[in-house]
């Protein structure tokens, strides 16, 4: 087993996949690749199967989100919402289990992620306590000067 066998074999059962989409989405599920390694005699590729609901893909990710999302001090509806990066629009697709939101890119479909915190503030949430402000190093020293005076 080597490598180029490998990716001729993932070549050969994502082709199958494709070919039976229509068939995977009358069942209600979506079906995909995930990672695969291989020693000298043997190899796997892990074959992952999510329920689709409403039009939004149930993986584990986005399952994790549905459930925790009230106490990460996210919306409810989150999942699948729009969110933009620099000039690159994604979509919510869930949280992985380092805390990270899982984004998927519209343009190609490229899953990535991102800090929650940086998640909170593309969408807009306030992602300090209400009540406390973030003070920089220099506004620390300006307050610490004026009551020296």
């Amino acid at each position: 087993m080597d490598r180029q066998l490998m990716k001729d074999i993932r070549g050969v059962v994502e082709k199958a996949i494709a070919d039976n989409k229509e068939a995977f989405k009358a069942m209600g599920v979506e079906v995909k690749l995930g990672a695969g390694s291989y020693s000298p005699s043997n190899g796997s590729i892990k074959i992952e199967i999510a329920d689709v609901a409403g039009g939004v893909v149930k993986t584990k990710e986005a399952v994790a989100l549905e459930r925790n999302a009230m106490f990460l001090g996210l919306p409810a509806d989150i999942l699948g919402k729009p969110v933009r990066f620099g000039s690159d629009d994604f979509t919510i697709e869930g949280i992985n289990r380092g805390g990270s939101v899982v984004i998927k890119r519209k343009s190609d479909g490229k899953m990535s992620r991102s800090k929650l915190e940086r998640g909170k503030l593309a969408l807009g949430i306030r992602t300090t306590p209400p009540g406390v402000t973030r003070t920089t190093e220099a506004d620390q020293e300006s307050a610490f000067e004026s009551k020296a005076s």
